[in-house]
This record gives structure tokens, C-alpha cells and sequence, in this order.
């Protein structure tokens, strides 16, 4: 049963989460946060209890449930009531062992975080211009980072206590269900055949069905978000690490933290590849387009950018004020 769960099962191959790893996707930072990106040649993923949808990682829920109603009458339904009643009964605050992923999970002493960059499959979106308004004009910029150049940056560190998972976040309320229900289709027919197995104990076989499901609600909850959300069209990678592998590798993990609305955020920044990673930037509508080209072509030469390769351009969004 674990191998199937580490092989994605059914349910997780039908999921629209992956996406071709030459893609390109788009990520709106504030000047300031371009300057960092570019000085400090990182990526900043914030944990994902603080980002701006307050139903994050949490979300699954509503979805999960109802998919679990709708199949009452061809699962063992108070079981799995049972078992999604364990998986489910958290608060954000509490969420690091417990949903540690398997592949994770060596030293049970061990904490587990799962921290979030967003992109956005849209490289000129005027709702993610909104997020960069100031003093009534719009001054943020664009990224273009290449989803494959990006996983190859953190490949030397990759390892059972450290995951990189990235795909499109899934917006729709009946797809989410959908998914959930052959999830729960595949969770019940496995849990037949282990009843038929003599030689496994209850406990054994509550054990492996509930590992099986924590596999797939720990990948999917974290690209499950609120449909009012979609038109961020948002493309994400999501960092699972435990605290012993931040400490092994400070060099590419490294932990900091920023204050934001009162409140101390933890983040790690990851070090890509300056080389390949980025291939455009785009400058947001208002902005000085020609100097902001001159600006960031000269700091991508002194920084060790390939200047002449990555595109700079400006929005297409035809607002005057």
C-alpha cells in the first residue's frame, strides 16, 4: 500500500496539477522585491499559514467532506468519517508533525514546514497588478521563471527530508470533489483487500489506510484553494522541509523572517540558478518604462545575469490613471 501511495495512484494522475517543466510562469514582487530577488539571487517561499487566503491549507475540508457525503453508500462510510475526523481535526497553528509526508517522516522528533512561492500563469493580469498600487499608480514587475531551471537549482539538496512540489492550483469546487471521491474510490478498494489479509491486525490496517489518505490530502490540500481566488491563475511551489534539513543545508535554506500586519512571518529563501532561471521581466502599467529598462539591464549585467537574454518589456494593460 505505501508503494502505491508514492507512485500517485489514480486519483493523482487525473489531478491537473503538473505541468510541463519548460513552462514559463509569473511572479508579481514589488520593486523592492524584485531588487532583493535579483541582489540576493533567491526566492523567497513564505509558510504557508501566512499567506493572504486565510483558508489556506485548511480549505480541503469543505471539499473533502462533501466528496465523503456523496459516497456514503459505496464506502465504508463510518470508517472513513472516522479517519477523516483524525485527518482533518487540526488548527493552523498545529500543523507540523502531523501532516509530515511520508517521505519525510524518518525521525518522528523531527518538525516538518511547508512554505509557498506563487506564480501565476499570466504574465500581465491586471488583478495582479492590483496587489502593487501605490500612491494611485501601479509599480510592480513581473518574473518570468522557468519551472524546469528552478527544480534543477535545488536538485543537490533534494532528499528524504526535503520536497519540491509544484503545479497548478486547482480553483473549481466540483473538481476538487471529484478528485476527493476517486481518492476516497481507491483508499476503499485497498482497504478491502487488506481486511482479506489474515496476517495484518485492525490496527495495521487503520494505520495503512490512514497513511494512504494523508499522502493525498497532504499533496492536494496545499493546491486546493477558494474559487473566488482563480483568476490569479496561480501556478505554486511548495517546499516541504523539517528543521534538522535546514540546519544541514544553511546555504541553501536559509530561514529569516519579515514582519507583516503586526505579525512575525517565517520564510526560507532558496538560491537558483542566475544563469537559466529567469528568462523576462515585465514592468507594471504607469511605470517609466524606459528607464526602468535601463536600470534593470545594468543591474542584471553587474549581478552576473545573462542581460542579453532576459527580455524586458512593459504591461500591454492600457491604463492612464
Amino acid at each position: 500500500m505505501k508503494d502505491q501511495a508514492h507512485s500517485s495512484g489514480h486519483a493523482w494522475s487525473n489531478y491537473p496539477l503538473r505541468q510541463d517543466v519548460s513552462e514559463t510562469v509569473y511572479h508579481y514582487t514589488s520593486p523592492g522585491g524584485l531588487l532583493g530577488i535579483l541582489q540576493e539571487n533567491t526566492l523567497r517561499f513564505t509558510d504557508c499559514r501566512f499567506m493572504n487566503d486565510i483558508s489556506e491549507y485548511i480549505h480541503i475540508e469543505k471539499p473533502f467532506l462533501s466528496a465523503l457525503t456523496q459516497l456514503q453508500d459505496e464506502i465504508d462510510y463510518d470508517y472513513f468519517t472516522e479517519v477523516a475526523g483524525i485527518l482533518l481535526s487540526h488548527s493552523q497553528g498545529s500543523i507540523e508533525n502531523f501532516d509530515l509526508p511520508e517521505s519525510l517522516s524518518k525521525d518522528p522528533n523531527d518538525t516538518a514546514y511547508h512554505y509557498l512561492f506563487c506564480a501565476s500563469r499570466a504574465s500581465d493580469s491586471l488583478g495582479m497588478w492590483n496587489h502593487y498600487i501605490k500612491d494611485k499608480n501601479y509599480q510592480g514587475y513581473s518574473i518570468g521563471v522557468k519551472v524546469e531551471s528552478l527544480m534543477e537549482s535545488i536538485k543537490p539538496i533534494i532528499h528524504s527530508t526535503v520536497l519540491l512540489r509544484h503545479g497548478n492550483v486547482l480553483y473549481e469546487p466540483d473538481q476538487q470533489v471529484q478528485l476527493l471521491k476517486e481518492t476516497l474510490l481507491e483508499a476503499n478498494q485497498d482497504l478491502e483487500k487488506l481486511k482479506k489479509d489474515l496476517d495484518l491486525s485492525e490496527d495495521k490496517i487503520r494505520k495503512e489506510s490512514e497513511n494512504f489518505l494523508r499522502t493525498h490530502l497532504n499533496s492536494f490540500r496545499l493546491f486546493f484553494k477558494d474559487e473566488s481566488f482563480k483568476d490569479e491563475r496561480e501556478y505554486r511551489f511548495v517546499l516541504s522541509t523539517t528543521q534538522s534539513s535546514e540546519e544541514k543545508y544553511p546555504q541553501h535554506l536559509i530561514k529569516g523572517y519579515t514582519l507583516k500586519n503586526g505579525l512575525t512571518v517565517p520564510h526560507v529563501d532558496l538560491r537558483f540558478d542566475r544563469k537559466n532561471s529567469i528568462n523576462c521581466i515585465k514592468a507594471a502599467p504607469m511605470i517609466e518604462y524606459e528607464l526602468a529598462k535601463i536600470g534593470l539591464q545594468r543591474i542584471l549585467k553587474d549581478y552576473g545575469y545573462p542581460f542579453d537574454r532576459i527580455l524586458i518589456t512593459r504591461s500591454n494593460i492600457p491604463i492612464r490613471f
